[in-house]
């Protein structure tokens, strides 16, 4: 599946602490996980956190780790593997975009093999919802508690095999992943195309590709329904490599200027 995105720098790196264009925030979706997750629709569930507690003030938050799971090289998640990710936020020399997530973070420990726990200096019910976010992908930790993220090693539903800031990003699917109703296509590339006339002939040429933006009012929408002037009916479609679910990908045509066109009664 080819994706056209009207996103993208030649300037992007993955480090989850500049993640400053929907291109960045797509490839770590797709590449690996978070500890929890926010579907569509709204609400969290968890993801690597298998379940959570917090104290009555919302203060003090434990988390237990979804067991088995693997990295793409094969190395197997820790407590550390998800310490990093927050760690890296932290810091007064810390020039991450996500710094203000994580100011109020106290402590984070460890307990056993497949528990931590996250002091903050004061109640924060959010704080799942924040954990959600393309910031706090989870990639391995190095020995010295640093985050290993430059080559793209997650533990998500596809692999990363390219990366061309600015031009492209190319994945194949997990096939160890843990969960089986994720990852729908056997590889994936999404295709920077900052221009949005040029996504909307994208749109029209390629049968097989899906774009994010156009100019002609419809929104990741195939190419046989481009140039219909009447309302098509939802698109229920497998999903590109960071969407939820394929109930997620109802997608309608839409206007910038005034939404979604109203689905027609059942």
């Amino acid at each position: 599946m080819r994706f056209g995105i009207v996103h993208g720098s030649s300037a992007d790196v993955l480090d989850p602490g500049q993640v400053l264009n929907g291109m960045l925030s797509a490839m770590h979706y797709a590449v690996t996980n978070t500890l929890t997750e926010v579907e569509a629709g709204g609400p969290l569930v968890p993801k690597l956190a298998v379940e959570w507690d917090a104290s009555p003030d919302a203060r003090v938050w434990i988390f237990k780790l979804r067991p088995g799971i693997k990295f793409h090289n094969g190395k197997t998640l820790t407590v550390d593997d998800v310490i990093a990710p927050i760690n890296h936020h932290r810091g007064e020399g810390s020039t991450s975009s996500a710094k203000t997530l994580v100011d109020a973070v106290v402590d984070i420990t460890s307990d056993g093999a497949d528990r931590l726990t996250i002091e903050l200096n004061s109640g924060d019910a959010d704080f799942l919802f924040k954990l959600s976010s393309f910031n706090f992908p989870i990639y391995a930790a190095r020995g010295d508690g640093s985050l290993a993220f430059e080559k793209g090693v997650g533990l998500g539903a596809y692999k990363l095999i390219s990366f061309e800031p600015g031009v492209r990003a190319a994945f194949e699917k997990n096939r160890n992943y843990w969960d089986d109703t994720r990852g729908h296509f056997d590889s994936a590339e999404l295709i920077s195309i900052r221009d949005v006339t040029a996504c909307t002939n994208a749109l029209r040429t390629d049968n097989d590709g899906l774009v994010d933006q156009c100019n002609c009012g419809l929104a990741m929408w195939g190419a046989d329904h481009a140039s219909s002037s009447s309302p098509p009916p939802p698109l229920s479609l497998s999903l590109p490599p960071f969407f939820a679910e394929p109930e997620a990908l109802r997608f309608r045509p839409m206007c910038g200027l005034c939404g979604p066109v109203p689905a027609p009664d059942p």
